[in-house]
């Protein structure tokens, strides 16, 4: 249940829980998210991270010289951005996604009584 709730909150609805959040410190505690920070936390979902990991390393190399590229491409390392919007942050989010939860599995299975 707890599996599903995640992939659920993270990959379906994580762009809802941004714009709430956004909603409710903007409308209680008059407080504006910058748009780096709106960037990083769509970046906490698995899918987006991955996406945006793809479209940094991989697609200008399959597209240089194309049109497509500059529509294609949305590079992660904006020019004097932040740290945290940075391909190597991205990609430690992908790994935290990707480690995590195998090792999660891999303790609640040891700890798992299976006779």
């Amino acid at each position: 249940a707890a599996t599903v709730g995640f992939y659920v909150l993270f990959v379906a609805f994580w762009d809802l829980v941004i714009q709430a959040l956004q909603f409710f410190l903007d409308l209680g505690l008059s407080i504006r998210l910058s748009p780096d920070v709106v960037t990083f936390l769509t970046v906490l979902s698995p899918g987006k991270a991955y996406g945006r990991l793809v479209n940094t390393l991989v697609v200008p190399d399959l597209l240089a010289g194309s049109v497509v590229e500059a529509i294609a491409a949305t590079p992660v390392d904006p020019a004097g951005g932040p740290v945290y919007l940075q391909t190597w942050v991205v990609l430690l989010v992908v790994l935290i996604w990707t480690v995590v939860p195998v090792v999660a599995g891999y303790w609640r299975f040891e700890g798992a009584d299976l006779g």
